[in-house]
């Protein structure tokens, strides 16, 4: 900040240029077992969701996310698996997913950034929502460093959720994206 430049910008959310180091699979796994109250916050009866889809809505009305508008939850809605479990940091997102019919853990309390909370609930509640992130196989998610460092961990396939096209007609693939983010060569 000693620069003598008159504007500096500084992206936030994002490891520098997008690219992360690898992270060998398994390493997670190998130095974690969740504590008995974070097991506890696990709701599901028998295995792990195979699909698991992310939607972050933004923390505030300045932090717009693609893929959480009204064309594209209503898509969503319609051509995801039934299978699918639905994690989400907002109420009104997580009642219509599981209006639906599709699976998920307890309705989120507000919509504040889990950093900012001193809270234990709050914390294992995402702790709880990453863990599951991190043991599914497929992952489908709105723009989140949240989900991605799950994905990263885990290995497991991932694609981003970007806004509905109505060129899609019905087929969830034209509305997934590569991911932004890459690894770095070994």
């Amino acid at each position: 900040m000693q620069s003598d430049e008159v504007c500096i910008e500084i992206t936030g959310n994002e490891y520098p240029f997008q690219i992360f180091p690898p992270l060998p699979l398994g390493l997670f796994d190998s130095l974690y077992t969740p504590s008995k109250p974070l097991a506890s916050y696990f709701e599901l009866h028998g295995s792990w969701p195979q699909t698991v889809v992310h939607l972050r809505a933004g923390d505030n009305s300045a932090d717009k996310r693609d893929g959480v508008d009204t064309a594209s939850l209503d898509f969503l809605l319609h051509t995801l698996p039934a299978n699918t479990f639905v994690i989400t940091n907002n109420e009104k997102l997580h009642e219509r997913f599981v209006a639906a019919g599709f699976k998920a853990y307890d309705a989120p309390r507000g919509q504040e950034h889990t950093s900012l909370s001193s809270d234990s609930a709050t914390v294992l509640h995402a702790w709880r929502d990453w863990y599951t992130i991190f043991r599914a196989g497929v992952v489908l998610h709105t723009p989140s460093a949240f989900s991605e460092s799950a994905v990263r961990a885990s290995g497991a396939y991932s694609r981003r959720v970007q806004a509905y096209d109505k060129r899609a007609v019905g087929n969830l693939s034209a509305m997934l994206a590569p991911e932004t983010w890459q690894l770095a060569s070994a």
